[in-house]
């Protein structure tokens, strides 16, 4: 069974199965959070990291400047 699967048929085993072939039948499924909150993490270390960079940048150039 394919699908292309009519919803306008009353078929109730037809329905299921192509629900259950889909896997949109699983209504909790954990994916998309587990991808949601890579995403933040990854994110999150990403802009922390090139905070830290320009923090440096920034504290280098002030001790130059104080040298100079």
């Amino acid at each position: 069974m394919g699908l292309d699967f009519d919803w306008t048929t009353n078929d109730d085993e037809q329905r299921e199965a192509v629900l259950l072939s889909t896997g949109s039948r699983h209504k909790h499924s954990w994916r998309p959070w587990l991808i949601g909150i890579t995403t933040v993490v990854i994110l999150a270390l990403g802009a922390w990291i090139g905070y830290r960079i320009v923090e440096q940048r920034n504290q280098a150039a002030l001790e130059q400047a104080a040298q100079a």
